[in-house]
């Protein structure tokens, strides 16, 4: 299996952050996570990386083993960035993922074990709601997709499952095929090519989530983010880093390189510490992210905040 990483988004809803894939989350950009993540729990053969020319040059200084292709036009949409990976899928089954959307290992997981399943078809992953959320919802018939309605409104949902960026296509010469077919108005093309094949009776799971997921469109959501990955560190204290005597340091915080915290300063975890950051004296850091060289300063507050 092959993983397709979509990454060519400009990120005009994150203003004035100019790219959401390398906003930095315990010192490592997002787009980092998600392959590490995705090389760890699914062992695919192969990560492609779709981008665009705004961030080609970042994505190729990674230190990390993945194909990197480029959209052209981005106007295009998810389908523009299906069909520039065309010829690097090649025929083998492969799973299109969001570079922005968050997921813990146990969607990873849950692929893993349906992709072992050599007769179970295609997939997409719906993640379970309690309550209405504007989103593609999964419609469900004897345990196939037949559609995905976009944004129905609160009552009108299909069912509580709202589709993510978690598809794996089993037969990509078949989806190829659609999305060469299919045309659109509007940027829908990749959904209107999978409506196609729905109709065609061609089988497509829904495989239902409920652990952690964040999609990354607007700048509040990076706090949600940020709580996620503070939830995953345990303690950890650079030999580089200045402490004081009298500074306090409880639970789970990461401090690295050449952190100085002053006297009386207060750090409670979980919080992460950026190489060359500061805390003052008298100053609180607390449930809070500080990337590359910030400062707390004397006598301030710092809670439930990420700092770039």
């Amino acid at each position: 299996m092959k993983v397709l990483l979509l990454a060519a988004g400009r990120s005009t809803r994150l203003w004035p952050i100019s790219d959401k894939n390398f906003l930095k989350f315990l010192g490592k950009p997002l787009i980092l996570h998600q392959i590490e993540s995705i090389q760890k729990n699914l062992n695919p053969a192969e990560v492609i990386v779709v981008g665009g020319a705004h961030n080609m040059e970042a994505l190729k200084n990674l230190e990390s083993n993945i194909t990197i292709i480029e959209q052209e036009n981005l106007e295009e949409g998810m389908a523009g960035a299906l069909l520039s990976s065309e010829k690097a899928i090649g025929s083998e089954p492969f799973l299109v993922v969001s570079s922005n959307d968050i997921v813990d290992e146990n969607c990873h997981k849950l692929i893993k074990n349906f992709v072992q399943k050599n007769n179970a078809g295609s997939a997409l992953v719906g993640f379970k709601v309690s309550k209405y959320f504007p989103g593609g919802y999964l419609t469900v018939e004897n345990d196939q997709i037949t559609s995905i309605v976009e944004k129905p409104g609160e009552g009108n949902q299909p069912s509580d499952l709202v589709n993510i960026v978690v598809h794996f296509h089993r037969h990509p010469e078949k989806l190829f095929q659609a999305l060469k077919e299919t045309s659109s108005d509007q940027d829908d093309r990749y959904e209107v090519a999978l409506d196609s094949l729905f109709k065609q009776n061609i089988v497509y799971r829904a495989l239902e989530f409920n652990g952690f997921w964040q999609p990354i469109k607007y700048p509040w959501h990076i706090l949600r983010a940020t709580d996620y990955f503070l939830s995953t560190i345990k303690k950890s204290v650079s030999k580089k880093a200045k402490i004081a005597k009298t500074a306090v340091i409880q639970g789970d915080v990461v401090i690295a390189d050449d952190v100085r915290i002053f006297d009386n300063a207060v750090v409670q975890g979980p919080a992460y510490l950026g190489p060359g950051s500061v805390v003052a004296t008298g100053a609180l850091v607390r449930n809070s992210m500080l990337g590359e060289r910030c400062v707390a300063g004397y006598g301030t507050e710092i809670a439930r905040s990420y700092l770039a």
